[in-house]
């Protein structure tokens, strides 16, 4: 029998600028080190269908990640907690919220910056250096969770 995937959601607020610039990081960082794994990403306040922001994909654009121009949001949803093997959220509150929403989840919910003990702040109408310190900020905290989810033998 073929074991599944693991599954990673990435939240932050509207699902425009952090989460599917994480996404994107996730899957660069997958795609090195040769590993299977199932990211998306969503939003606890996110509506439905907005694109990427336009700094967002800049930033992912310079870095040379896989793009994310045809991103659209979302909003968390139960389901999306139910099939997540692990829920990295940017902000406390983030976690908060969901724990709230699905107490039943809290052991999967962390937030992203956990290794480092950090929040990733929200560079929505900053400029764009801060789009691109966020995705530095970013890809160190990917590369802690793959090393640490890698060496648990948690990713194949």
């Amino acid at each position: 029998m073929k074991e599944r995937l693991a599954r990673i959601l990435v939240v932050c607020t509207a699902n425009v600028c952090r989460s599917p610039m994480a996404e994107s990081v996730i899957r660069a960082g997958i795609a090195e080190r040769g590993l299977s794994l199932e990211v998306r990403s969503a939003g606890v306040h996110a509506l439905h269908g907005e694109p990427a922001h336009p700094e967002s994909v800049l930033a992912i654009a310079r870095a040379q990640l896989p793009d994310i121009s045809n991103h659209r949001s979302r909003p968390v949803t139960r389901r999306m907690l139910e099939e997540s093997d692990f829920v990295l959220c940017m902000e406390h509150a983030h976690r908060d919220t969901l724990i709230a929403r699905a107490p039943a989840f809290a052991g999967r919910i962390k937030l992203f910056g956990h290794w480092l003990d950090t929040e990733i702040a929200d560079p929505v109408d900053e400029p764009a250096e801060e789009f691109d310190k966020c995705l530095m900020q970013l890809n160190e905290c990917t590369q802690d969770w793959l090393t640490r989810l890698e060496r648990l033998g948690l990713l194949t």
